[in-house]
């Protein structure tokens, strides 16, 4: 696993493309944001009813209550609970609203080299990956099981998925989600590709784009418009179908 994370993130250059060229998604951005305002407003609630429980307890009469002394701790547990999603949602809404997010990526990537420490190399996979998720499929037709595994990256709307065989020396890279376009390649396919749509069900420009809208009773978001400038693309899962593979040989070991 430490050398298949290794090349993806460094050896191969196929992921850099993808992160460096990685538009800021205002959609997940705003997600965040209403997110945040939903955690402060229970954590305001929560504060309230801990108050009200402290000055319950502060009676001599309820102070050696059992009922009001467990539901005083579980308060207070989720108002650190609280703190805390408050305080790691407001670091990711900072990171991923800088503008320099991509040249940040950049400089972790170009930070490895095949002599470097095991701690720094760490932190800077920690800095990228933000999480893997495994799932194995065992099926009596997969000679020994087949491992799938999804890769987030941190500050990202972009993940990966691979396969592998049960011997974890060979990874398909089965394709990349994007929310938006990533280069101007992906914007002129996604451009004809949802103007094609759009003509099966009668909407030949913008003009019968705009009344469908209104006939809809929708808002208008000028970036789900094919026609106008605002448009960077649509959501899609990219195809890869890249390899990567090592034998025992090529293993990267740490001291």
């Amino acid at each position: 696993m430490d050398t298949f994370i290794i090349k993806h993130l460094f050896e191969s250059k196929s992921l850099e493309k993808i992160l460096l060229n990685a538009p800021k998604n205002d959609g997940e951005l705003n997600e965040l944001k209403v997110k945040l305002e939903k955690l402060k407003t229970k954590k305001d609630f929560e504060s309230k009813k801990n108050n009200r429980l402290y000055k319950l307890l502060s009676n001599p009469d309820l102070e050696n209550d059992e009922r009001f002394i467990l539901d005083y701790g579980a308060s207070k547990n989720r108002l650190n609970k609280f703190s805390k999603e408050i305080t790691e949602l407001t670091q990711k809404i900072i990171e991923i609203n800088d503008s320099n997010r991509n040249n940040k990526t950049k400089s972790l990537i170009d930070k490895y080299t095949s002599d470097i420490d095991f701690t720094e190399l760490k932190e800077i996979v920690n800095s990228i990956i933000e999480k893997i998720e495994l799932v194995y499929d065992r099926k009596p037709t997969s000679h020994g099981g087949v491992f799938k595994f999804k890769i987030r990256y941190r500050n990202y709307e972009e993940f990966s998925v691979f396969i592998s065989k049960s011997s974890l020396f060979e990874f398909l890279w089965l394709h990349y989600y994007r929310a938006t376009a990533v280069t101007n390649d992906n914007l002129k396919e996604d451009i004809e590709d949802l103007k094609n749509e759009l003509e099966l069900i009668g909407i030949n420009n913008e003009e019968d784009y705009i009344k469908a809208i209104f006939q809809a009773n929708l808002p208008i978001n000028n970036e789900l418009n094919p026609w106008h400038i605002d448009f960077n693309g649509k959501e899609t899962l990219v195809s890869m179908q890249e390899i990567i593979s090592f034998d025992n040989n090529e293993l990267i070991h740490f001291n």
